[in-house]
């Protein structure tokens, strides 16, 4: 491809209360009203840049990633060859229903024990997500072979 894209999500219900993490599942967080507009905004950016060229669009299977990506469309008529979700396309996890008080705990202990490699109880270290995100990139190289889309 000629161009690589790389767009986080816009602002999210977790964004603004880091609360939320500790009844609703990370996967499960929304978009804020301010979330989708930067999305819409993200979309025409992109939309300049490219025009009608043909785009390939892999999103995480987030809400909040989803929400993104769908008003990012809505910002024009885009020429989508194709898109899919992809699980490993998601933040690092920090557990299941994060409890504020126990992650303040876990990363004053990951301080001590260096940050790359400290895995959370019931979640992941950078590591981890590195290994990851290195299987995804892994797969992008090959689906570069099999789509010639020029944006991804």
């Amino acid at each position: 491809p000629e161009r690589l894209f790389l767009v986080r999500h816009g602002e999210s219900d977790g964004n603004v209360n880091k609360l939320i993490y500790e009844t609703v599942p990370d996967n499960a967080i929304h978009l804020t009203k301010t979330g989708w507009e930067q999305g819409e905004k993200a979309g025409g950016i992109l939309l300049d840049i490219i025009g009608q060229e043909p785009v390939i669009f892999a999103v995480s299977s987030y809400v909040r990633t989803l929400e993104t990506f769908n008003a990012i469309k809505r910002a024009g008529s885009f020429n989508i060859e194709s898109w899919h979700e992809d699980a490993r396309l998601r933040e690092q996890d920090f557990g299941n229903f994060q409890d504020t008080q126990r992650l303040t705990a876990e990363f004053a202990e990951r301080k001590d024990f260096g940050k790359f490699y400290y895995r959370h109880p019931q979640g992941e270290s950078p590591a981890d997500v590195f290994d990851r995100v290195s299987g995804f990139m892994d797969s992008l190289y090959r689906m570069f072979k099999h789509y010639r889309a020029k944006n991804y």
